[in-house]
């Protein structure tokens, strides 16, 4: 039977998962940020409709970028996004940092569980994508 860590506080975590290196599946740690019920299709069109997302690379390492409206068209058309072989989706670890939607940075925080951010210390240059 698995232990519910709803309550779970990040010095019993270290303690019975990281030190001892148990695996541990974690849930409902974002149950009470706002995106849940912010970040709706609608809602995000109506402050990000134009800003560039990067949904991929192209065969030269280039970012290929798509305007959100156009993301969200393609996620809304089954034969798109549900037949493609490989699917668009966002992975953008510049979005906090570009202007037009660092505002995003606003509705979410790290959970505390979290707070030790070990890849900081090799610099932004080497830190793998991590938002």
């Amino acid at each position: 039977m698995l232990p519910d860590l709803q309550d779970l506080n990040p010095q019993y975590f270290v303690e019975k998962f990281e030190l001892p290196r148990v695996p541990v599946v974690i849930t409902g740690l974002t149950d009470s940020w706002a995106v849940n019920e912010q970040w709706t299709p609608k809602q995000l069109m109506a402050k990000f409709k134009d800003h560039k997302f990067k949904v991929g690379s192209d065969d030269d390492g280039y970012a290929v970028r798509l305007r959100l409206e156009h993301f969200l068209r393609y996620c809304c058309y089954p034969h798109h996004a549900g037949s493609d072989d490989s699917p668009l989706y966002i992975f953008d670890g510049t979005f906090a940092d570009r202007s037009g939607s660092t505002a995003m940075t606003d509705h979410y925080k790290v959970p505390d569980l979290f707070q030790d951010d070990l890849f900081k210390l090799v610099g932004e240059r080497r830190r793998p994508p991590y938002r």
